[in-house]
């Protein structure tokens, strides 16, 4: 009966110990895990700042084409206005040519 009992005791022991060294790993585990987050949270507010950042970046530029593209829209109508004027007086200018007598020398 001893015997069985002092084996039941080194089994307890062993069990003892060995859920003494899970208890551990599990303990540094979560503490890795918990620095692993912490990383992770401030690599993603670094992230979540610079993509801020970018957003701010991009709104700009888009302002700034929106105003580009209706000052050469403005320019880009004048010009064929322009141009389709000197067109007109052109062909006015032939027309009359061709329609008037030429003066005999």
């Amino acid at each position: 009966m001893t015997k069985q009992l002092e084996q039941d005791n080194e089994l307890r022991d062993a069990l003892a110990e060995d859920v003494l060294n899970l208890i551990t790993t599990l303990k540094e585990n979560s503490l890795n895990v918990q620095k692993s987050l912490q990383s992770d949270t401030s690599r993603i507010e670094i992230v979540d700042n610079l993509l801020n950042q970018n957003l701010a970046n991009v709104k700009k530029e888009i302002s700034r084409v929106d105003t580009l593209f209706r000052s050469t829209s403005a320019s880009c109508r004048a010009n064929c206005a322009l141009v389709t004027t000197v067109l007109a007086i052109w062909i006015a200018v032939y027309i009359v040519m061709k329609i008037t007598p030429r003066p005999s020398s």
